[in-house]
Formats: structure tokens, sequence, C-alpha cells
């Protein structure tokens, strides 16, 4: 974590790579490690956000970063669909969140994010 603090990128990512290669569960690497892979690969850095999430679907920073590259490559509704998994997940397990939001309401908040960006 030091050298992706200091902008070291390449060592980070090899040190996120060490961690994962220790210990595959650690979301923390894993996810350092497909936003950095995704600099030089997005299509790498994509399929490693998407291992990291059939491992954890809740994991609110990569459905967020998922969604930002859905968003930037024109796929509006995998973006939209990402945006309401985090919304909703972090609303179940983060009691400061809004009261309930149902997932009807999720879907509009994040329908009318994309189409004011289209």
């Amino acid at each position: 974590m030091a050298f992706h603090l200091v902008g070291d990128l390449d060592s980070a990512l090899d040190s996120y790579k060490k961690v994962v290669s220790l210990l595959p569960e650690h979301k923390d690497a894993l996810f350092g490690q497909a936003c950095l892979s995704a600099l030089s690969d997005p299509v790498k850095g994509k399929a490693l956000l998407d291992e990291l999430l059939v491992k954890f679907p809740a994991h609110l920073p990569s459905l967020l970063n998922r969604a930002a590259v859905a968003c930037a490559a024109g796929r509006y509704a995998d973006a939209a669909a990402d945006c309401e998994a985090a919304l909703i997940d972090s609303c179940v397990t983060n009691a400061l969140c809004w009261p309930r939001v149902t997932p009807t309401a999720a879907h509009r908040l994040t329908r009318v994010t994309f189409d004011a960006h289209r």
C-alpha cells in the first residue's frame, strides 16, 4: 500500500499480486490489483473486478469502479445495475445510511444519474 501512496504504481502492483498469491481472499489487495491493472490493461482490470465481485458481491468500491468502467464504455444499464447494487448493499449494511431504500427508488436514482450523463 505504501508504494501506491507514493506513486510507485509498478511496485504497488507487484506488492498487491504477492499479497493475493499468499492471501487470495484479501479484498483490499484484490481491489488494488484490479485498479492498478486497469491502468495498463482495462480489460484485465475489469476481469479482476468481476472475479472479486464473484467472491464478495457487496464490495462497494468494486461495484462503484465497475460501474464507472461500464459508464465510460457507454454500457449504462450495466453501470446502473452496479450502482443500484452498491446503493442497496451499502444501505442494508450501513446503519448510518438513509432509512430503507427500496430497489425501485434505488433504480430511479441510478437511472436519473446515468441518463443525465448520456
